[in-house]
């Protein structure tokens, strides 16, 4: 297991494509407590929401160093760094709409998150790293699943795909979904109110399929839903201007298809892959 002090790409993807990991802290005596955490990163630090009155915040408020596990079967990076107790209302509130309402599991109005913030006596903690101890992450580390460089390059030149979510009942469902692929992570879109966001919001765990004749890729990951019109403005200047998903040319003297129904609130879906399958990648 090799250190680092600044994280790669791929040790970003690996932290931002999870959600959950084991925080240690030190109680009074000295002996370690470990907790199952939810986080979000940032690719600065870790914003992660505990009642106040928890036992890991008052270890931390006597000592504030801190370690994150993030585990995922073989794969595993440990953290360590600083911890920050935030606990002004009008902060945790904000830290809370911006960032950790991205990870929730719940969907609030600003009223009844504020409402539960106090009711629960919230504070988040922001673990700023200043290690990190990758191992057996695949690609030399860089937390990425290996992907050819003619797969990449046949996802790049195509933009439909089918999307695969899981119903409430566990089922799947499918749906055609216009997509960017930037060689690491995909950029998809969807209606507010569709049920692949709902999907998604239940269960984040995703996989799509891009074919063409019988050229086939398939990819299994997780996605993160993206609200934020300021944080959907940055991942759109991210990947770079959005192609018109291709329309079928009406035959010779027929009329042209009606235009698209208007759409009502758009998110985004980032989906980070963890699995390739790649089958002809020629008709």
């Amino acid at each position: 297991m090799t250190t680092t002090a600044e994280p790669g790409a791929g040790i970003a993807e690996y932290l931002r494509s999870h959600r959950t990991g084991v925080l240690a802290t030190s109680g009074r005596s000295g002996a370690p407590q470990q907790t199952l955490i939810a986080y979000q990163y940032d690719g600065s630090d870790f914003a992660i929401s505990v009642r106040g009155f928890s036992q890991k915040a008052k270890n931390l408020r006597r000592q504030p160093d801190a370690s994150l596990a993030v585990v995922d079967g073989p794969r595993q990076l440990i953290v360590y760094g600083h911890v920050t107790i935030i606990d002004d209302a009008d902060e945790v509130l904000r830290l809370n709409q911006k960032r950790l309402r991205l990870i929730a599991q719940r969907v609030e109005t600003d009223a009844d998150l504020a409402e539960r913030l106090k009711r629960e006596e919230r504070v988040v903690l922001l673990l700023k790293p200043s290690k990190f101890y990758p191992h057996r992450l695949p690609d030399g580390g860089t937390g990425m699943p290996d992907l050819s460089p003619e797969a990449a390059q046949w996802l790049k030149d195509h933009r439909l795909c089918v999307l695969a979510t899981g119903r409430k009942d566990g089922s799947p469902q499918q749906s055609l979904v216009g997509y960017q692929f930037n060689g690491s992570q995909f950029l998809l879109g969807g209606q507010a109110s569709s049920f692949k966001t709902k999907n998604l919001a239940r269960q984040p765990r995703a996989s799509l399929l891009v074919i063409d004749g019988r050229g086939e890729v398939v990819v299994y990951g997780s996605v993160q839903i993206v609200e934020d019109e300021a944080e959907m403005a940055k991942l759109q200047e991210r990947f770079g201007p959005r192609a018109a998903p291709p329309r079928p040319e009406p035959k010779p003297g027929e009329p042209p298809p009606p235009p698209p129904r208007p759409m009502g609130r758009r998110v985004n879906f980032l989906f980070t892959p963890e699995k390739y399958l790649t089958g002809r990648m020629s008709g």
